[in-house]
């Protein structure tokens, strides 16, 4: 059968989401006859297997894959995905994110009719409303479409949201394109992809997936040095390739983008004053650079708690270090404990009108 799109699924321990994360496929507005699921099993200790084969059975164009042994790394199902991929065209979802209705007639629609290699749409965080990683410069600009991405190097801005994007297989077999198996693959990957394809589609607006929260304890989210030195080490990847494709000039940016997202994450670490001595002599290469004392640092100081954790980071004083981190992070905790207590609020204030609509009803109804 000649599917029009390949969505590829790494699952581990998935079970309280996999029912979740698959309805968001069937329900496809272009047809879930058009799609085909690979469902990748990295040999998961609960019910993952069990649920995952139910749906292989129940529908043709589900396949679930099951890993002999733990690989560790999504990006080794995702690149045999794409080795096993029928389609023209790929998606990648993650255990515990779900496609928006439409998401996948859209991103169809658009990369067949544009003739172009990668549409990117935008994706929200926890089902709030706002778009998330969808930098400022993108908000007023509408639909961008350019022919390469030396014409719009801000898209390298952009958080590394592979869920709501489609690619072009050929692009990503031709130019050998593959999942490492660090953290931060997504980004390398992303990397490659823009500065490989051959016309590439913002759609600024159109929310494709709902991701789950990233503080989640995901592979990518384990707070321990090792796995910060490798998120560093795809920066220095990223890097490589900025120099090989001609955008050099690019790279402080791109460096300015993703140090918010590592300095959140050092903010919400447990790391003790050796890991934090581990960490600086891991990131001498950027507060050593010749860049770094003139750089105006515009993304990064509206994240205030990031930014003034850099800037002791820059002094190497350890010891405020560990003080700022303590600070920041009781003060990121009491924000997010309030936001939360909003929510909640909001949630019940919208029941109370709904249910004084609803008393309304039986009022006239008895009357």
């Amino acid at each position: 059968m000649n599917f029009k799109v390949t969505i590829i699924i790494p699952f581990y321990n998935s079970e309280k989401f996999i029912r979740r994360t698959l309805k968001s496929i069937e329900i496809q507005t272009i047809g879930l006859e058009n799609i085909e699921v690979l469902m990748f099993n990295d040999c998961s200790t609960d019910r993952t297997k069990e649920i995952i084969d139910e749906y292989a059975d129940k529908y043709s164009n589900f396949k679930a894959i099951h890993f002999p042994e733990n690989t560790g790394s999504s990006g080794i199902a995702r690149n045999k995905g794409i080795k096993l991929a029928k389609a023209d065209y790929l998606m990648f979802l993650d255990h515990d994110d779900t496609f928006k209705k439409d998401a996948c007639e859209v991103l169809y629609k658009t990369i067949t009719s544009e003739n172009v290699d990668h549409v990117i749409g935008s994706f929200t965080v926890n089902n709030q409303k706002h778009l998330h990683g969808t930098p400022q410069f993108f908000r007023t600009k509408g639909n961008v479409k350019i022919s390469n991405v030396k014409e719009c190097p801000q898209l390298f801005h952009m958080a590394p949201g592979i869920w709501s994007c489609i690619f072009n297989k050929k692009l990503i077999i031709d130019n050998k394109i593959e999942f490492p198996t660090i953290i931060g693959e997504d980004a390398i990957f992303l990397a490659k992809v823009l500065l490989n394809a051959n016309g590439i589609v913002f759609l600024t607006d159109f929310i494709a997936c709902n991701h789950e929260d990233l503080l989640k304890e995901s592979l990518s989210n384990r707070r321990d040095r090792n796995n910060f030195k490798e998120y560093l080490d795809s920066i220095t990847i990223v890097g490589k390739l900025f120099d090989e494709f001609g955008m050099a000039e690019n790279f402080e940016d791109y460096v300015e983008y993703r140090l918010n997202y590592f300095l959140n994450h050092i903010i919400l670490s447990d790391f003790d004053k050796n890991d934090i001595k581990f960490i600086l002599k891991e990131m001498k290469w950027i507060t050593n650079s010749f860049w770094i004392r003139n750089h105006e640092f515009k993304e990064l100081k509206k994240n205030q708690r990031a930014y003034i954790l850099f800037s002791a980071i820059i002094n190497e004083n350890i010891e405020f270090i560990m003080y700022l981190k303590q600070f920041l992070y009781k003060q990121f905790m009491q924000e997010r404990k309030l936001n939360k207590l909003k929510n909640n609020n909001k949630q019940i204030k919208n029941k109370l009108k709904n249910l004084k609509s609803t008393k309304k009803w039986l009022k006239y109804k008895l009357e």
